[in-house]
């Protein structure tokens, strides 16, 4: 289960590399959902940033807002300034987008 999740996750950063984001959509959050009791935070917080990216490449706003308050929450406590710093911005980014789509 742990090197199915962790390919999955690994898939799904090599997707959104290639701007195949649909791809890295399903294989990162197939990943996390594997991984769920097997992933370290960092893991799971890495692979939830990027799953952001996915969605809101693909306007899934108000799933972009979720993973990256969760991405956030979790850098501040571990006390990950430029994580954290690096998941607002987007945030910010995002939420700007969607509004001027909206």
């Amino acid at each position: 289960m742990t090197r199915r999740c962790l390919h999955s996750i690994r898939a799904g950063h090599e997707a959104l590399a290639t701007y195949s984001y649909r791809d890295a959509r399903n294989h990162l959050a197939k990943g996390l959902a594997e991984g769920q009791h097997f992933l370290s935070d960092d893991e799971r917080a890495s692979a939830q940033f990027a799953l952001a990216r996915a969605d809101s490449a693909l306007e899934n706003w108000d799933e972009v807002r979720i993973q990256l308050q969760t991405v956030f929450d979790y850098y501040v406590s571990a006390g990950r300034g430029e994580e954290a710093t690096a998941a607002a911005s987007f945030l910010m980014s995002v939420m700007t987008c969607a509004t001027d789509i909206y």
